[in-house]
């Protein structure tokens, strides 16, 4: 893995903690805000994840149904047993938290990683900041998707197009309130589509390594 990745990561991670420390930053007299900044740091992780997808595949070749069971093995244990364990203090302990219900078929969307919303309008499953996992859900399973195409061309046809039309159902659908919305907005299915780019283009040029990619992935290269 590419060390100015790693680098990166910590810069997506620092710019996420300043969004956590809005209310502070008002405690201490900044306005409302101030540190919203902070968001694109959830961007840059999106990006961040499309150009690892790319690097996984060329890297070891593997069928996409090998792609989505090692993303699955990597996340779905311990998210679940997060999840399971926010379900059961909400269940014994619901004074300990907000807006967090016990309630069995919000757990079940939880652990499917389905966008629903919540009693308070917020689009967010039983752990708060797992919504930006529903959203690498969906990606994964529209890169081994795409990866079932033989043709190159074919595969980054069909995934760019899908994330075309998710940005103009999210246009035309507009769902409304402040969290619902969260799960719409066109610069999260953006990304993917210049991580994949920018990924396939430093392979096809060696940057990363000496042998040809034998990727799907190659075909934004080869426009």
């Amino acid at each position: 893995m590419l060390f100015n990745i790693q680098a990166l990561r910590a810069v997506a991670a620092l710019l996420v903690v300043f969004v956590h420390i809005d209310r502070l930053a008002e405690l201490a007299g900044f306005r409302s805000g101030t540190t919203a900044f902070g968001n694109t740091g959830v961007d840059l992780f999106f990006v961040i994840s499309g150009f690892i997808m790319v690097v996984t595949v060329t890297e070891r070749p593997q069928s996409p149904s090998q792609f989505f069971r090692h993303r699955v093995a990597r996340i779905v244990p311990l998210y679940w047993l997060v999840t399971l364990a926010v379900f059961t203090l909400a269940l014994v302990a619901p004074v300990l938290l907000q807006s967090t219900k016990a309630n069995p078929a919000e757990l079940l969307k939880s652990l499917a990683f389905i966008p629903y919303p919540r009693s308070d309008g917020q689009m967010h499953p039983l752990v708060f900041v797992g919504w930006t996992l529903n959203y690498e859900m969906m990606f994964y399973a529209l890169f081994a998707v795409g990866m079932l195409f033989a043709r190159k061309a074919t595969g980054f046809a069909f995934t760019l197009g899908a994330l075309v039309l998710a940005v103009i159902a999210g246009q035309i659908v507009r769902p409304a309130g402040g969290g619902c919305s969260n799960f719409t907005p066109a610069r999260s299915y953006w990304n993917l589509a210049p991580a994949w780019c920018w990924a396939s283009c430093l392979f096809r040029t060696g940057c990363r390594s000496r042998a040809r990619p034998r990727s799907y992935w190659e075909a934004p290269a080869s426009f």
